[in-house]
């Protein structure tokens, strides 16, 4: 071998004369061993464009598994394992593997379902999505957000928001003016938008899910219902549809509301929030409030449902 690309062999012994020999000579192995890895990246990007779908989705996330490393996994306590691995992995690929299941199942390429997952794949910014994970899915950010990072899962939460939106009659209505109460990553605001409706979301001041609302491109109004059932001023009232999914503010100093608190939030919710004709649906975690409580509110609404632990309140 006589030639090294921009040395040739007597520019390396000059080198070796004016250096030392055993120095060069461990400078050249360095060198070499440097090349040799370089060109093992190479194989295994030429591998991987060789073996993927020659398509422009495809090298685009190739491009960026290569600008952004996986992130260490580690435990979030409560998060199973499985679960863990979708929100460990990159937006794309747990999606893509959403709609390979939807496909699977026989859900034709012009279902909403599916329709509303490709938006998702188009809509987000993957590299913002990546910059999310590693600002929370390190060791500081799981001490301080473990009760909330399963809210970063690509699909999970979409599901059953989407059937809730369906059973709603969101798939068909026109155009709604809509707040969700306790919008945490913004997934039911994200398909009602994707519906053609206006929706917004409210929570309480959350650094995380401000985030997640960014990355999906949902609007987001820092507020909170009061313990006592006020409610802040919001310029963007009054709404056609107000939900409020597995609620966390019906309680005063840790006691779920009683009756009166109640009847309070509700007038505060016909007077200021919702509008003529409007709807209110709110759903309760089980044993969050007891069974005197829930004959009234029953009564005092349109309809219930007691399997659901839900609500429908009507101005």
């Amino acid at each position: 071998m006589e030639d090294y690309g921009e040395f040739d062999i007597n520019q390396l012994k000059v080198m070796m004369r004016e250096h030392g020999t055993s120095n060069t000579r461990r400078l050249i192995v360095e060198l070499f061993q440097r090349l040799d890895a370089a060109y093992q990246k190479l194989d295994g990007i030429q591998e991987m464009i060789e073996n993927m779908e020659q398509d422009d989705g495809s090298l685009n996330d190739a491009l960026n598994d290569l600008k952004n490393p996986p992130i260490r996994q580690h435990p979030i306590p409560g998060v199973s394992d499985e679960l863990a691995e979708g929100i460990y992995s990159r937006i794309y690929s747990v999606i893509n593997e959403k709609l390979s299941f939807l496909d699977g199942k026989h859900f034709s390429s012009d279902s909403p379902i599916v329709q509303f997952y490709i938006f998702i794949l188009e809509s987000v910014d993957v590299e913002e999505h990546h910059l999310l994970q590693k600002k929370y899915l390190n060791m500081n950010g799981i001490r301080k957000w473990s009760n909330h990072l399963k809210f970063m899962h690509p699909t999970r939460y979409f599901d059953s928001k989407f059937n809730f939106a369906t059973r709603m009659g969101l798939l068909e209505s026109t155009e709604l003016q809509i707040l969700e109460i306790g919008c945490r990553g913004g997934h039911f605001i994200s398909i009602a938008n994707f519906l053609g409706h206006n929706g917004i979301g409210l929570e309480d001041d959350s650094e995380l899910y401000q985030d997640l609302c960014k990355v999906l491109n949902v609007p987001f109004i820092d507020g909170t219902v009061m313990d006592n059932g006020e409610l802040p001023l919001l310029e963007q009232a009054p709404f056609d549809l107000i939900t409020a999914l597995s609620i966390t503010f019906n309680k005063k100093q840790g006691v779920p509301w009683g009756s009166d608190t109640w009847d309070y939030f509700i007038s505060n919710i016909k007077n200021q929030w919702l509008k003529a004709g409007g709807q209110m649906i709110i759903q309760l975690p089980r044993n969050s409030t007891s069974d005197i409580v829930w004959e009234h509110l029953s009564s005092v609404s349109e309809a219930s449902d007691h399997s659901k632990m839900e609500i429908i309140i009507s101005n």
